[in-house]
């Protein structure tokens, strides 16, 4: 990243104190990472604006490019930290390497000090955009962006992101992951990667009854970014029983006609507490959790949609869905192989019990090896 204008900072009343001191990083590894952050935290009152945060680490721009692409999408907080290594490792693993940028829409100054701790990062620096920020600022963070090596979404509100469209924002953030950096998100900012967005709150049972209700509102993402071509992200899907909306919303983008990586099927993505899903250069999507935390996965995959109309019930009698238990359990997209176990699901979005097996979570399943 490009050394700016007063360290970095947007400008002195976009800054909320001194910037970061000067100086390499250290080269001794870096401590473990604090594993939740504080999402409450209060923006600074007055008028809406970007502020930028001091910058951790480094004020020497990392010149070395990244080897990556890739993706992350974890389901909130800063769990599993097993992700930042990851992200560092894909823009390279040999040294203190990437400059991290982290846009968030809300919230305060909690995420460059426990994201520095993760891993041999270059720098980092937290830049809150709300809604509503002057174009004028956009415009500024779009400098910042232009030499970063990673971008880290936040938690939120998807529809917070959702007020990007049509601003430089998303051009940005693509143009990271052309030059080989990582684009990952939490919370609502890993929803906003998605091909398709769900800006409204919804239920299971709703989304099944009808998944072109009119209380749902599903937009198009604005990110655009290759390895995320075709795909609907949800959260919490197990602990908050969102399975049915997972199904709704990966057969409405099916429907939509998105389509994954080489024209793979469209995907829905289900996260839950302490589980990351990385999408590397290969098109090989792998579990990620903590060491001390179990945490799963699941994939619906948007093939053979049986009735998927506004005003009736969803209806797919065989939703094929990879399901990832343990970390490093892995799929390759375009072969549809891998460690992962897969099974299928029977949906009748019209009956009390609408799956088939009854619990779609925890259904048998058989993994597909890769082979050379």
């Amino acid at each position: 990243m490009r050394l700016g204008p007063a360290c970095g900072c947007l400008s002195a009343a976009l800054a909320l104190g001194a910037c970061a001191s000067g100086g390499e990083p250290e080269t001794t590894p870096p401590p473990a990472a604090v594993a939740v952050v504080d999402e409450s935290a209060p923006a600074p009152a007055g008028p809406l604006h970007v502020v930028v945060y001091p910058r951790i680490g480094s004020l020497v721009d990392d010149q070395w490019g990244a080897i990556g692409p890739g993706v992350v999408l974890m389901n909130g907080g800063l769990t599993p930290t097993s992700a930042f290594p990851w992200m560092h490792d894909t823009v390279d693993p040999q040294r203190i390497a990437g400059d991290v940028i982290v846009l968030c829409t809300q919230g305060g100054d909690v995420y460059s000090a426990p994201i520095y701790a993760a891993a041999p990062f270059n720098s980092v620096q937290t830049v809150l955009v709300p809604p509503g920020a002057p174009a004028s600022d956009i415009d500024q963070v779009v400098t910042l962006l232009g030499a970063a090596e990673i971008v880290f979404l936040t938690d939120g509100d998807p529809a917070a992101y959702a007020t990007w469209t049509g601003t430089p924002l998303g051009d940005a953030v693509h143009g990271v992951y052309n030059r080989g950096g990582v684009v990952a998100g939490s919370g609502a900012g890993a929803a906003a990667l998605g091909a398709e967005v769900l800006t409204t709150h919804t239920d299971s049972a709703t989304a099944l009854a009808d998944p072109y209700a009119d209380t749902i509102t599903l937009i198009k993402g604005i990110f655009g970014l290759p390895l995320m071509s075709g795909t609907y992200v949800d959260l919490g899907l197990d602990s908050n029983d969102r399975f049915g909306v997972l199904a709704a919303m990966t057969a409405r983008t099916a429907a939509d006609g998105l389509t994954g990586i080489a024209g793979s099927p469209a995907m829905g993505v289900g996260l839950d507490v302490n589980a990351a899903l990385t999408f590397d250069r290969q098109g090989v999507v792998t579990l990620l959790t903590s060491a001390d935390a179990s945490g799963s996965a699941w994939i619906v995959h948007g093939r053979e949609v049986g009735q998927i109309e506004r005003g009736q019930p969803l209806l797919w009698p065989a939703a094929p869905v990879t399901r990832f238990d343990t970390a490093t359990e892995s799929l390759t997209i375009i072969s549809e192989c891998g460690t992962a176990f897969a099974y299928d699901i029977a949906i009748d979005g019209a009956a009390s019990a609408p799956f088939t097996p009854a619990d779609p979570y925890d259904a048998q399943g058989t993994a597909n090896p890769c082979t050379l």
